[in-house]
């Protein structure tokens, strides 16, 4: 199959329509700020994070019929 990452497609609709997501993890989470080739990157944790790490819900799956069900409903009308 045909992989597609559309990230910012599902945050928005995941703003829209919250029930679209079917499973999730609280984790903590912290960010790369070592200068090197993973600067900026999110790290999320099992267990305690390190110090300075916050909570955060994180996505795991969404309901991917209703998903592309929507940005086809939302782009035909362009």
């Amino acid at each position: 199959g045909i992989k597609m990452y559309i990230w910012d497609a599902i945050a928005a609709a995941i703003i829209i329509d919250p029930t679209l997501v079917t499973e999730s993890k609280v984790l903590p989470i912290d960010i790369n700020d070592v200068y090197s080739q993973s600067y900026g990157q999110s790290l999320a944790y099992l267990g305690k994070g390190p110090t300075g790490s916050q909570k955060a819900e994180i996505i795991l799956t969404v309901d991917e019929e209703r998903l592309w069900k929507m940005i086809l409903d939302l782009t035909s009308s362009l």
